[in-house]
C-alpha cells in the first residue's frame, strides 16, 4: 500500500483502468487465438478428411465406370466408342488422384495410396490388353482376360480404395476427437483466464478503493473532532499524493486554529484583568466620592452653624 500512497490520484486511477483494459484485452486475445486454432482444426478436418472422402467416392465411381465401359467394349465390340470413354475416365481419375494425394498426411496413408496406384496401374494394363484383343477380333480371349486377371486386379483396386477409405475414416475420427479436445481446452483456458481476470479486477478495485477511502475516512474523523472542539488531534497521513497534500494542509489549519485560540485566550485574560482593575478603580472612586460628600455635608452644616451665629449676632446687634 505504501507504493500506491506515493502515486498521484490521476495516474493511480488511470493505472487501474489500464489494468482492467489489459485484462479485457488478454481475454479477447486468448479468445481470438483459440477461435483461430479451432477454425484451423475444422479447416483441416474439412480439407484433409471430408474432401478426400468425397474424392475417394469419385475415384470408386470413375473406376466402376471404367470397368463397365471395358465390359461394354468387349460385349459390343465397339472399341472406339468405349475405348474413348475409358480414356476420358482415366484423365478424370488422374485429376482426382492428384488432388487426393495432397491430402495424405501419414506414412501409412502414403503406403496405402502406393498400393492403390500399383493395383490401378495393373488394371489399366489389363484394360489395354483387353481392348487390343477386341480390336484383333479376339473377343472370347478378351472376355476371359477380363474375368480372370482383370477381376483379380479389379478386386485389388477396390480393396486398396476400401483400405484408404477406412484409414481416412479413422483419421477423421481422430481429428474430430482432437478438435473436441482443442475446443474443451479452449473453453477451460478461457474460463481460467476469465476467472483470473475477475479476481485481479476485484483485487485492483479493492486496493484502489481502499487507497482512496481510507484517508478520506481519516479526514472525516479529524474534521469531526475539530468540529467538536478538539484541536489536539492531527492527521498522520504521510502519502505524497493529493490526499497527503490535503493532510498537510489540514494539519496546518489545525495549528493555525490553535494559535488563534491562544491569542483569543490571551486577549480575554487581558480584558478580564483590565476589567478587574477598572472595577477596583470604580470602587475607590466611589469611596472617595462618598467621603467628599460626607465632607461637604459637614461643611454645609458648619456653614449653617456659622450662618446661624451670624444671624444671631446681627439680631443681638439690632437689639442693642
Amino acid at each position: 500500500m505504501s507504493f500506491l500512497d506515493n502515486i498521484k490520484m490521476g495516474p493511480k486511477l488511470i493505472g487501474s483502468y489500464l489494468i482492467l483494459a489489459a485484462l479485457a484485452a488478454l481475454v479477447g486475445t486468448v479468445g481470438i487465438r483459440q477461435i483461430r486454432v479451432i477454425d484451423d482444426a475444422d479447416t483441416k478436418l474439412y480439407e484433409k478428411m471430408t474432401v478426400p472422402m468425397g474424392e475417394m467416392g469419385d475415384m470408386m465411381q470413375l473406376f466402376q465406370r471404367q470397368r463397365v465401359n471395358l465390359r461394354d467394349a468387349i460385349m459390343t465390340g465397339d472399341v472406339e466408342r468405349h475405348g474413348g470413354r475409358i480414356k476420358e475416365i482415366e484423365e478424370q481419375l488422374a485429376k482426382v488422384e492428384a488432388s487426393f494425394q495432397k491430402t495424405i498426411l501419414t506414412d501409412k496413408g502414403k503406403e496405402a495410396y502406393k498400393a492403390y496406384q500399383n493395383a490401378n496401374a495393373k488394371y489399366d494394363e489389363v484394360t489395354e490388353r483387353c481392348l487390343a484383343l477386341v480390336r484383333a477380333g479376339k473377343t472370347r480371349e478378351a472376355e476371359a482376360l477380363m474375368r480372370g486377371e482383370g477381376a483379380k486386379e479389379q478386386t485389388a483396386v477396390i480393396d486398396a480404395l476400401d483400405s484408404m477409405h477406412a484409414m481416412k475414416l479413422n483419421l477423421a475420427k481422430a481429428t474430430s476427437d482432437s478438435n473436441t479436445a482443442i475446443a474443451s481446452g479452449a473453453v477451460n483456458l478461457m474460463l481460467a483466464i476469465m476467472g483470473l481476470s475477475v479476481a485481479l479486477g476485484i483485487v485492483t478495485g479493492t486496493v484502489m478503493t481502499r487507497s482512496i477511502t481510507r484517508p478520506l475516512n481519516q479526514f472525516g474523523d479529524v474534521l469531526q473532532a475539530v468540529a467538536g472542539g478538539d484541536l489536539s488531534i492531527h492527521s498522520d497521513l504521510s502519502s505524497k499524493d493529493e490526499l497527503g497534500v490535503m493532510s498537510n494542509q489540514l494539519n496546518a489549519t489545525i495549528t493555525q486554529l490553535k494559535e488563534a485560540m491562544l491569542q483569543v485566550q490571551e486577549s480575554a485574560l487581558a480584558i478580564s484583568t483590565a476589567s478587574s482593575e477598572i472595577s477596583v478603580g470604580n470602587t475607590d472612586l466611589s469611596r472617595r466620592t462618598e467621603e467628599q460628600a460626607a465632607s461637604l455635608e459637614e461643611t454645609a452644616s458648619s456653614m449653617e452653624q456659622i450662618t446661624s451665629n451670624v444671624n444671631q449676632t446681627a439680631d443681638n446687634a439690632r437689639s442693642a
